[in-house]
């Protein structure tokens, strides 16, 4: 069955963040809550970017440094293998 990433509930995330990065280079620098969501800072070959878990809209990773849209739907591939 194949995971939707953007249905992933807050603790499936948190759980898959921490796994996938002991296993590969993603790293989770800080987790902060604002009133819209909570949001994981990360960071994947030098280049950060965000991980936003928004209980009315979801959950969705945004760019901070020049990633392209190839390189963000493989980490969302590479999180979504830890569910389960």
């Amino acid at each position: 069955m194949k995971v939707e990433f953007q249905k992933l509930s807050y603790h499936e995330l948190k759980h898959a963040l921490k796994e996938v990065a002991s296993v590969y280079k993603i790293e989770v620098l800080e987790e902060v809550v604002i009133p819209e969501a909570n949001v994981f800072l990360c960071r994947h070959n030098g280049k950060r970017f965000n991980v936003y878990f928004d209980l009315a809209y979801g959950t969705e990773i945004k760019a901070v440094d020049r990633i392209d849209k190839d390189e963000l739907m493989e980490i969302e591939t590479l999180i979504c293998t830890f569910i389960g």
